[in-house]
């Protein structure tokens, strides 16, 4: 069984040097899709977080994190800049994830995606879409793009 870990953590022990680009955090109402995964109300607010992970100094994730602002009075006040969000939110705010649900799939990278990740457009993404749950509770709402020569994806499977 994996743990959940975050892409910097991942990239980490792989040997790699992680460094966060450029990152926007605001709060705001949850868009549709989002509010129906996290199972939140119409006026429900979540942290939208975008963010270039860098490994070794190449643009490697473009990640857009949804967090349920109920979980995290004070967030928007945090001026620090992190690249491993899952320990950020150990340390910070008590928040420990107990299970998550990831579903991986390739695309074409989009124009913007491209310039982000200063790829040729249409280049291959490896992309997940993560829902991660403190207990039964969703939490976060992770789309994650990945430069797929850059990133791999391990999966330990027993039995049958």
């Amino acid at each position: 069984m994996n743990k959940i870990t975050s892409i910097s953590e991942t990239l980490k022990q792989n040997g790699h040097i992680v460094t966060t680009k450029n990152y926007h955090i605001e709060q705001i109402s949850a868009p549709d899709t989002v509010r129906a995964v996290l199972c939140l109300s119409q006026d429900e607010q979540v942290y939208k977080i975008d963010r270039i992970i860098c490994s070794d100094d190449i643009p490697t994730a473009y990640i857009t994190n949804y967090l349920v602002a109920a979980f995290l009075p004070g967030f928007s006040e945090s001026s620090e800049i992190f690249s491993g969000l899952y320990h950020f939110l150990e340390s910070k705010f008590n928040i420990v994830l107990t299970t998550a649900e990831e579903t991986l799939y390739a695309k074409k990278a989009s124009f913007t995606e491209s310039l982000i990740l200063n790829i040729p457009s249409d280049s291959p993404l490896l992309c997940s879409e993560r829902i991660s749950y403190i207990n039964d509770t969703p939490f976060e709402y992770t789309i994650s793009r990945f430069v797929s020569d850059k990133y791999k994806y391990h999966i330990f499977l027993q039995g049958r």
